[in-house]
């Protein structure tokens, strides 16, 4: 009879302790994310508020910041915002494959992003545009998802992808080429 006693009040003891520590957890969780949040903006509102942007110090601790929440967070409602960040950044400093991997991490794991047209409209871009050797499968692949999902789309954009995929087969100079001979 001891040893049950004994049993239950290590059972309770060791349960209560547990959850203490998991409500620590959790606070500690939450304490982290308010603290990326709040870096994350001043850094923001500091490239705002000068003329010159963001400087490369500020720009790379942001990046940090922003993959620092994606990481610690992966499935917070904010994550596809920073994600979004992330590309923006990449794309601004004209590093599109790495943009196109968090737009791509966008694509697959929040297909309820509020942006998420403009993410796959910017994949398809990346595709057609930017990354060396052009991939005419994937560009193919992303403005038909775009049309796809997109029902909303308004007519000229959807005429202007459907020719565009028509003429996948050029790369984006040799398309213009043949829309101004056209």
């Amino acid at each position: 009879m001891k040893v049950l006693r004994l049993f239950i009040i290590s059972a309770i003891l060791l349960n209560s302790c547990t959850n203490k520590e998991i409500n620590s957890d959790k606070n500690t969780s939450e304490n982290k994310k308010q603290e990326l949040l709040t870096k994350i903006s001043e850094f923001e509102k500091k490239g705002m508020n000068s003329s010159e942007g963001i400087n490369q110090a500020d720009r790379d601790s942001l990046l940090s910041s922003l993959n620092n929440f994606y990481y610690a967070f992966p499935k917070d409602e904010k994550t596809p915002f920073c994600l979004d960040k992330l590309q923006m950044i990449y794309s601004s400093i004209e590093d599109y494959k790495k943009s196109s991997e968090y737009l791509e991490v966008i694509i697959q794991n929040f297909p309820n992003y509020v942006n998420r047209p403009l993410i796959i409209e910017a994949q398809a871009s990346n595709y057609d545009i930017f990354i060396e050797p052009r991939d005419s499968t994937k560009v193919r692949f992303y403005y038909n998802l775009l049309l796809k999902e997109s029902l909303n789309l308004d007519n000229e954009k959807r005429n202007n992808i459907l020719k565009r995929l028509e003429k996948n087969h050029l790369n984006f100079q040799e398309y213009l080429q043949f829309l101004k001979e056209k």
